[in-house]
């Protein structure tokens, strides 16, 4: 999901927001955990969230260009919506987010549409191969 886009200190940032959002409803479905699992294996590098920085203020303004705001939010709303159910604790976690870069509504709109498409499609891929 484009995260090879994003610098070292971004990529920790999004990881961490990524993983909170997860955890936002009170449950981490498989689904979740999985789509985690792939984003940090996509990063090729050996970067997690620490408890610390899932539960901090993080610094959204290292987010510094529209393409990595673009990610980060694309990002959170798949892990959000990954388990088919969008929870009103996530969307704190959204808010947050999409306040902070100045997101309008419309644009957030498309963005959620994009998100379900990718997510849609992830999870076909992995019913696909767990289909045995």
């Amino acid at each position: 999901m484009f995260l090879w886009r994003l610098n070292t200190e971004q990529r920790q940032i999004f990881m961490a927001m990524a993983t909170r959002m997860a955890m936002a409803d009170a449950q981490v479905p498989p689904a979740e955990v999985r789509l985690l699992d792939d984003f940090a294996a996509s990063l090729e590098t050996d970067i997690s969230a620490s408890g610390e920085a899932v539960f901090m203020s993080p610094d959204l303004s290292i987010f510094d260009t529209h393409e990595s705001r673009t990610i980060m939010v694309l990002g959170i709303l798949a892990v959000a919506l990954s388990d088919d159910h969008f929870h009103v604790d996530e969307s704190a976690v959204l808010n947050q987010v999409t306040d902070a870069f100045d997101i309008s509504p419309e644009k957030l709109h498309r963005l959620r549409l994009w998100a379900e498409r990718i997510v849609s499609m992830y999870n076909d891929y992995h019913s696909l191969i767990d289909d045995r």
